[in-house]
């Protein structure tokens, strides 16, 4: 029954999951123009400035719910007084860490006058009173953490994903209103705080009424605090050096090149972190299985096989997914940035197209990162990762000034070539033992329903006016179309049938219960 549950919670929080990307890439095409028109210029730029000031703030948070999840696994639902006590300790490290930014951000408010010089005395005391409220918000997401990585750990994900999902569409709800009638940048940070502490206080009661949370400060053995200092810098180490890598051509850019050809990457940099996005939502739903699988009393080789099992299967549906993407990018990607930003942005296609068709291949077997965590081999992925780092900015300045942004981008896809496609499954095979062989030959019995798609999308290219937008739209209707239908006939197996199946039941079920 309890295992029944965990999978009905896993098959919806996949579902959630992509409704709460495909709602936040709508709130902000929709929400973020509102707010730009209704705030003014330089109202806008002094907002974007404290929110960009306060992910910096921030930095210290990224990597402690993946730290938190690999060291309570170890105990959950084996050693109640022991994940108890690794509570406690999460709780200290995040009240201390909520301490250092709001020290840094008190410093940085007596400084925002000295720092920016050309902002007015008025910009100034916005910038102050907004980064005073947002302290308080970096406050209550930090302590959020261990709260949010519980109910994670728990497999809870249908509660976790809904109440993002109200997150993200009570900002807009209810700033809108206020700002159509006059309110400014404090008012928006202040309902985004006042929405994260209702979050927190929802997400408290839910860890202590409905998962039985228990916290307990105790004194802690030096082996699992220092066990848990070295984890957690590798993870920031790593999340830092990732920031590098993905904003290093940008600066390599506007250091050789010009601000007008910054500004045309960026749309392709754009495209790559929603492309990022979406293809790594189904993966954080399998986060703690993987951790659960590595923790089990079994010998290494049947580990490795559950875990292989596991990868694949995400894979796959990892593969069918952004392949659609991918394949729907390059058939109707140029016409869409024509479109959306102006035909002196086309170049922004071939660098979007040159970094998200490599790195498809890495967000395939995006599970394997969780096994790195897992199997305590984070300190050896931070070392290739920067390795990679150093190869690309090597490879895309060097091309950069004789080839401008395909230049360095194509040396932003060597490194991905070489680092993660390359080196990781050698290692992946190798050291983490797991059979990456099979792997890829699951993958690639897919590939016999990409061939009518791209046919179509070649035939559509090279013969439709996809200028007219009412024929650029019918074109990827019915190209979307065709890629499910070949998808469903020739690449899902047995077991993915029967998962559509059930959940196209489900959906009938529902319809006819209202309908009564």
């Amino acid at each position: 029954m309890e295992q029944t549950q965990k999978h009905g919670q896993i098959k919806s929080g996949i579902i959630l999951s992509y409704a709460f990307v495909f709602v936040s890439f709508a709130i902000n095409f929709i929400y973020t123009p509102i707010l730009t028109n209704n705030l003014g210029q330089n109202h806008y730029g002094t907002y974007s400035l404290i929110i960009s000031i306060v992910s910096y703030l921030e930095i210290l948070n990224n990597g402690m719910a993946s730290t938190y999840i690999k060291f309570a696994a170890k105990y959950f639902n084996k050693d109640d007084e022991e994940l108890a006590n690794i509570n406690g300790l999460i709780v200290k490290i995040c009240i201390i860490f909520a301490i250092i930014a709001i020290i840094a951000g008190v410093i940085l408010i007596f400084s925002l006058q000295n720092i920016f010089k050309n902002f007015s005395d008025l910009e100034i005391k916005e910038m102050k009173v907004m980064l005073s409220i947002m302290l308080v918000n970096v406050t209550i997401v930090t302590i959020s953490s261990l709260f949010e990585s519980y109910i994670v750990l728990n497999e809870k994900f249908v509660f976790q994903k809904i109440l993002l999902i109200c997150k993200k569409v009570l900002l807009p709800v209810i700033t809108i209103p206020l700002l159509i009638i006059g309110f400014k940048g404090i008012m928006v940070v202040t309902i985004t705080t006042v929405i994260n502490l209702v979050a927190l206080i929802l997400n408290t009661r839910y860890c202590k009424k409905k998962l039985n949370l228990k916290i307990k400060f105790a004194k802690t053995e030096k082996r699992v605090i220092k066990d848990i200092f070295i984890f957690y810098i590798f993870m920031l180490l790593t999340v830092i050096i990732d920031q590098i890598n993905w904003n290093i051509d940008s600066i390599i850019i506007g250091i050789k090149r010009n601000a007008k050809e910054v500004a045309i990457y960026s749309i392709a940099a754009q495209i790559n972190a929603i492309y990022m996005t979406i293809a790594t939502t189904v993966a954080g739903v399998f986060t703690p299985r993987i951790h659960f699988i590595v923790n089990q009393e079994k010998n290494d080789t049947e580990k490795n096989n559950e875990i292989l099992e596991l990868i694949t299967k995400v894979g796959r549906i990892q593969c069918m997914t952004i392949f659609l993407i991918l394949f729907g990018f390059i058939f109707f990607g140029k016409q869409f940035i024509i479109l959306l930003f102006g035909k002196e942005y086309e170049l922004a296609y071939i660098a979007a197209v040159l970094l998200i068709a490599p790195i498809s291949f890495v967000l395939i077997k995006g599970n394997i990162l969780e096994v790195y965590r897992a199997k305590d081999k984070q300190k050896v992925r931070t070392i290739i990762y920067f390795i990679i780092a150093v190869i690309n900015i090597i490879a895309s300045y060097n091309a950069c000034e004789k080839y401008g942004i395909v230049g360095c981008t194509v040396g932003t896809t060597i490194s991905i070539i070489i680092g993660h496609i390359i080196i990781f499954n050698i290692y992946d095979h190798n050291v983490l033992k797991i059979n990456m062989f099979k792997f890829w030959k699951e993958i690639l019995k897919i590939i016999p329903a990409f061939i009518i798609p791209i046919i179509l999308g070649v035939i559509i290219h090279a013969k439709v006016n996809l200028e007219n937008i009412y024929i650029y739209m019918i074109s990827i209707i019915i190209f979307t179309i065709v890629y499910a239908v070949n998808i469903y006939i020739l690449a899902l197996n047995k077991d993915e049938r029967e998962a559509i199946q059930t959940v196209n039941l489900k959906i009938k079920n529902i319809f006819h219960k209202k309908c009564r």
